[in-house]
Protein backbone atom coordinates (compact mmCIF):
# COMPACT_ATOMS: atom_id res chain seq x y z
CA UNK A 1 0.00 0.00 0.00
CA UNK A 2 2.34 2.31 1.11
CA UNK A 3 3.69 1.78 -2.25
CA UNK A 4 1.37 2.42 -4.13
CA UNK A 5 0.80 5.20 -2.53
CA UNK A 6 4.61 6.63 -3.37
CA UNK A 7 3.96 6.09 -6.83
CA UNK A 8 0.55 8.04 -6.71
CA UNK A 9 2.68 10.50 -5.26
CA UNK A 10 5.30 10.63 -8.12
CA UNK A 11 3.12 10.35 -10.68
CA UNK A 12 1.38 13.83 -9.74
CA UNK A 13 4.76 15.32 -9.06
CA UNK A 14 5.51 14.57 -12.49
CA UNK A 15 2.28 15.84 -14.25
CA UNK A 16 2.62 19.15 -12.15
CA UNK A 17 6.17 19.76 -13.53
CA UNK A 18 4.58 19.26 -16.73
CA UNK A 19 1.84 21.67 -16.13
CA UNK A 20 3.71 24.44 -14.88
CA UNK A 21 6.40 24.12 -17.98
CA UNK A 22 3.50 23.49 -19.93
CA UNK A 23 2.29 27.26 -18.34
CA UNK A 24 4.93 29.27 -19.82
CA UNK A 25 5.72 28.97 -23.45
CA UNK A 26 8.93 29.78 -23.40
CA UNK A 27 10.67 27.35 -21.50
CA UNK A 28 11.17 25.12 -23.80
CA UNK A 29 13.54 27.47 -25.44
CA UNK A 30 15.49 27.98 -22.16
CA UNK A 31 19.33 27.44 -22.01
CA UNK A 32 18.64 26.45 -25.85
CA UNK A 33 18.47 30.26 -27.76
CA UNK A 34 17.94 34.00 -26.81
CA UNK A 35 14.71 35.49 -28.04
CA UNK A 36 14.03 38.39 -29.49
CA UNK A 37 9.51 38.96 -29.23
CA UNK A 38 8.09 41.50 -31.67
CA UNK A 39 5.15 43.03 -31.41
CA UNK A 40 4.88 45.56 -34.28
CA UNK A 41 1.99 46.93 -36.99
CA UNK A 42 2.21 45.85 -40.24
CA UNK A 43 4.91 48.79 -41.17
CA UNK A 44 7.00 48.03 -38.25
CA UNK A 45 7.33 44.64 -39.29
CA UNK A 46 8.47 45.48 -42.45
CA UNK A 47 11.43 47.46 -41.75
CA UNK A 48 12.01 45.16 -38.83
CA UNK A 49 11.92 41.85 -41.38
CA UNK A 50 14.36 43.71 -43.60
CA UNK A 51 16.76 44.65 -40.35
CA UNK A 52 16.46 40.27 -39.50
CA UNK A 53 17.25 40.06 -42.85
CA UNK A 54 20.66 42.29 -43.17
CA UNK A 55 21.40 40.82 -39.40
CA UNK A 56 21.15 37.25 -39.95
CA UNK A 57 24.33 36.37 -39.52
CA UNK A 58 24.75 38.42 -35.85
CA UNK A 59 21.29 36.90 -35.13
CA UNK A 60 22.25 33.37 -35.27
CA UNK A 61 25.65 33.51 -34.39
CA UNK A 62 24.19 35.05 -31.11
CA UNK A 63 21.33 32.23 -30.65
CA UNK A 64 18.69 34.58 -31.49
CA UNK A 65 15.38 33.49 -32.88
CA UNK A 66 12.26 35.45 -32.89
CA UNK A 67 8.61 35.42 -31.94
CA UNK A 68 5.52 37.39 -33.50
CA UNK A 69 3.29 38.92 -31.00
CA UNK A 70 1.12 40.32 -33.32
CA UNK A 71 2.34 40.65 -37.47
CA UNK A 72 4.28 38.18 -38.37
CA UNK A 73 7.62 38.75 -39.88
CA UNK A 74 9.09 35.41 -42.48
CA UNK A 75 12.85 34.38 -41.62
CA UNK A 76 14.54 31.27 -40.72
CA UNK A 77 14.87 32.04 -37.51
CA UNK A 78 11.25 32.54 -36.77
CA UNK A 79 9.45 30.41 -34.36
CA UNK A 80 6.09 29.80 -34.44
CA UNK A 81 4.23 29.02 -31.70
CA UNK A 82 0.33 27.72 -30.91
CA UNK A 83 -2.23 30.37 -31.18
CA UNK A 84 -3.04 30.02 -27.07
CA UNK A 85 0.66 30.42 -26.40
CA UNK A 86 0.99 33.48 -27.95
CA UNK A 87 -2.40 35.15 -26.38
CA UNK A 88 -0.31 33.97 -23.39
CA UNK A 89 2.96 35.86 -23.84
CA UNK A 90 0.74 39.24 -25.18
CA UNK A 91 -0.59 39.19 -21.63
CA UNK A 92 3.02 38.50 -20.27
CA UNK A 93 4.40 41.23 -21.82
CA UNK A 94 1.82 43.92 -22.88
CA UNK A 95 1.73 45.29 -19.97
CA UNK A 96 4.10 48.55 -19.65
CA UNK A 97 3.25 52.22 -21.12
CA UNK A 98 4.12 52.70 -23.89
CA UNK A 99 4.58 49.35 -25.51
CA UNK A 100 7.74 48.12 -26.30
CA UNK A 101 7.79 46.83 -30.04
CA UNK A 102 10.80 44.37 -28.97
CA UNK A 103 11.54 42.09 -25.97
CA UNK A 104 14.84 40.43 -25.47
CA UNK A 105 14.89 37.56 -23.59
CA UNK A 106 18.20 35.30 -22.14
CA UNK A 107 18.86 32.29 -22.23
CA UNK A 108 17.70 31.50 -18.70
CA UNK A 109 14.40 33.29 -19.11
CA UNK A 110 14.09 36.54 -17.57
CA UNK A 111 13.81 39.81 -19.38
CA UNK A 112 16.88 41.39 -20.42
CA UNK A 113 15.54 44.75 -22.18
CA UNK A 114 12.56 45.68 -24.17
CA UNK A 115 13.18 48.33 -26.72
CA UNK A 116 10.64 50.86 -28.53
CA UNK A 117 12.35 50.58 -31.36
CA UNK A 118 13.23 48.42 -33.74
CA UNK A 119 16.96 48.68 -33.97
CA UNK A 120 19.03 45.60 -33.26
CA UNK A 121 22.23 47.03 -32.71
CA UNK A 122 21.53 47.74 -28.99
CA UNK A 123 20.67 44.33 -28.41
CA UNK A 124 23.57 42.65 -29.67
CA UNK A 125 25.32 45.17 -27.58
CA UNK A 126 23.36 44.36 -24.67
CA UNK A 127 24.04 40.33 -25.32
CA UNK A 128 27.61 41.03 -26.27
CA UNK A 129 28.00 42.24 -22.41
CA UNK A 130 26.16 39.49 -21.07
CA UNK A 131 29.24 36.82 -19.00
CA UNK A 132 27.41 33.87 -20.61
CA UNK A 133 28.10 35.62 -24.25
CA UNK A 134 31.46 36.64 -23.40
CA UNK A 135 32.00 32.74 -22.01
CA UNK A 136 30.50 32.05 -25.67
CA UNK A 137 32.78 34.17 -27.38
CA UNK A 138 36.17 32.77 -25.66
CA UNK A 139 35.16 28.97 -26.04
CA UNK A 140 34.55 29.78 -29.75
CA UNK A 141 38.49 31.41 -30.23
Amino acid sequence: MRLLALGCLVSLSCLNCGMASAHDPLTEFQWKHRLILHDLNAAEARAFKQAVHQNEDALNERDLRLIALSAEVESKLSLKLEVAAIAQLQKKFRNQEPSPKLYLVGKDGGLKMTRLTIELAPIFNRIDSMPMRQAEIQSRE
